[in-house]
């Protein structure tokens, strides 16, 4: 009886490629999201970029290396065993600690969408005017080829053509 309630649990969470997966760990509800992060009014996003994070510990934000169209990004593991891109924004704009609602979309050649994030995120200006995001986790069925990521932020759109490796 306790292996038939496991398998049933485990089935229910196991949802990673479905849209209900998406929308609990991305909530969307701009009022909610903001509130967790402690908001403060953000200034205006003048320009963001998409990166590869490499910040260390996972909440820290930091080392950022900014990505191009056609760069490519490797397929991390996180430590449930989830395949996903762990990504970063970086922005130009704002004033003092903000937190911006932004959503990345991640979608494959076909236009179908493979993982999306819609949290909203902390930005600590730096000395140079910018700011990067901690890690930002888009969890998905990711094939070797090419996606597209979509981020929207501030009022301003960016899209990154990126080969995904595994």
């Amino acid at each position: 009886m306790k292996a038939l309630c496991l398998t049933a649990l485990a089935l229910g969470l196991c949802q990673c490629g479905s849209e209900g997966f998406f929308d609990v760990i991305s909530p969307a509800a701009p009022g909610s999201v903001l509130a967790s992060c402690g908001a403060s009014t953000a200034g205006p996003v003048s320009a963001i970029e998409v990166g590869a994070s490499t910040a260390l510990p996972l909440d820290d934000a930091g080392a950022f290396a900014p990505l191009a169209d056609g760069d490519t990004v490797r397929v991390e593991v996180g430590f449930q065993g989830s395949p996903m891109l762990v990504l970063a924004l970086r922005v130009a704009g704002g004033n003092g600690q903000t937190c911006v609602q932004q959503r990345t979309d991640v979608v494959d050649e076909a236009g179908g969408r493979v993982s999306y994030n819609a949290l909203a995120q902390r930005f600590t200006p730096m000395a140079d005017g910018t700011a990067v995001t901690p890690p930002i986790f888009l969890p998905g069925e990711y094939a070797s080829g090419f996606v597209t990521v979509r981020v929207v932020l501030g009022g301003v759109t960016l899209s990154r053509r990126l080969r995904v490796v595994r």
